[in-house]
């Protein structure tokens, strides 16, 4: 899932190609509340919320705008359980056991790649062709979930 700005400076969401305007994207999220509420079993893979005003100190550590959704993401489970890394994950998605990060993995994983990128521009050319997928993150994303394929899912704070 990625979130990022319209040319309009609406903000949307993707992920496999769909999109969603932000209120739309709320209401999927409350449609998630009730499918968690209908089926305990699904309700079982993810954590209880994020305490309050958790998410919001967070942006504000991060010093980046986020929308709506995210707030709404983390309101209803502060991530996935049941795993103990990516590669073992409970599946959430049956194809690649799909894990949402908690809070406190959200800015683990944030840091981790902003240090990757930020070495990565560091190096010389021949160091840069053999670690070249650390040129891929953006210091503005923000990951929030991964697949046991090493998949990495962010929200994009910027066009």
């Amino acid at each position: 899932m990625v979130a990022g700005a319209g040319a309009d400076g609406s903000r949307s969401m993707h992920r496999a190609g769909l999109v969603a305007a932000p209120s739309r994207a709320l209401g999927c999220f409350m449609d998630l509340q009730g499918l968690l509420d209908r089926q305990p079993e699904l309700a079982a893979l993810f954590a209880p919320p994020a305490e309050p005003g958790a998410v919001a100190a967070l942006q504000r550590e991060l010093g980046l705008a986020v929308p709506d959704a995210f707030h709404a993401l983390f309101g209803l489970a502060d991530g996935s359980v049941g795993w103990e890394s990516p590669y073992d994950a409970r599946h959430l998605l049956a194809d690649d056991g799909l894990v949402l990060h908690s809070l406190a993995e959200v800015r683990g994983w944030k840091r981790f790649w902003d240090d990757l990128a930020r070495d990565f521009a560091a190096l010389d050319e021949a160091a840069r062709q053999l670690v070249f997928h650390h040129a891929f993150w953006h210091p503005d994303w923000i990951p929030l979930a991964q697949s046991g394929m090493g998949d990495v899912y962010a929200l994009a704070t910027t066009p």
